[in-house]
């Protein structure tokens, strides 16, 4: 007599087999271009880069105003466009309940925390990054620091958003606290001429990028050096910090926080 067969095993859930951080990044990228932040975004890029090329052509923009708007997008448009993208891995998922069917999932708190920050800081590197290139290529301006800027530009993303997260994942308010922080405290602390502008992010994008930020307002004042190697092992431990807090924090919200 021979014996009944094994039952066959149950079909596994889609996605079920894929690493966990491959389904976290996944999650973020769906819902991307559902964001606020991704469309606010890429409207100003795409009408800024409009405007620069029409008025170079007709020469309403001299290209050496290109080089400060450059600036401006490191400094201090960087951490503003942190601010807003830095809602997408925690609050924007909250709000709009895109972070229900990924918590339901096999991807624990803290990984779909940190893959989604991490994904999110890189895509903000690369648009910022492209956004850079383009203005030297539409204005002809010539690119020899551009590797520096383009350093500045991923490290600085990942610290941002870091920071940023962290603020969305600890208040409903992260936008207008965030904008806050970045134009009324990072942005004018990076300019002052005191080794207390060390404590501010912006002072080490602007390292990294080899830009003079300080403003000594005609008076001859010393100013005391940044050495590189403190803005990289700066910008890398807060954006360390970031991350791994914005993960806590998250492992850590209560039912009534997440739904």
């Amino acid at each position: 007599m021979s014996s009944p067969a094994a039952p066959s095993p149950a079909p596994a859930a889609p996605g079920a087999r894929s690493p966990a951080a491959l389904i976290a990044a996944r999650t973020l990228l769906a819902t991307l271009w559902a964001s606020r932040a991704t469309k606010v975004l890429l409207v100003f890029s795409m009408a800024m880069l409009a405007v620069v090329g029409l008025g170079t052509r007709v020469h309403w923009i001299h290209p050496s105003a290109v080089g400060s708007l450059r600036t401006t997008l490191l400094v201090p448009g960087l951490a503003i466009a942190a601010v807003l993208v830095a809602e997408l891995p925690i609050r924007d998922g909250l709000a709009h309940r895109t972070l229900l069917y990924p918590l339901l999932g096999p991807v624990s708190r803290p990984v779909l925390a940190l893959v989604r920050t991490l994904v999110t800081a890189l895509l903000l590197a690369g648009g910022m990054g492209l956004l850079v290139v383009l203005l030297g290529i539409i204005a002809g301006v010539p690119d020899a620091g551009l590797g520096r800027e383009l350093a500045a530009i991923v490290l600085g993303s990942l610290c941002y958003v870091g920071v940023f997260g962290l603020l969305h994942a600890v208040t409903r308010y992260g936008l207008v606290s965030g904008l806050g922080l970045a134009l009324l405290a990072d942005y004018p602390l990076c300019k002052v001429p005191f080794s207390i502008r060390n404590l501010a992010p912006a002072t080490h994008v602007g390292k990294l990028a080899g830009l003079d930020l300080v403003d000594l307002h005609g008076l001859p004042l010393p100013v005391p050096e940044t050495s590189l190697g403190l803005s990289l092992g700066v910008l890398v431990v807060v954006a360390t910090l970031g991350v791994a807090l914005t993960a806590m924090r998250f492992s850590r919200m209560n039912l009534e926080e997440l739904c």
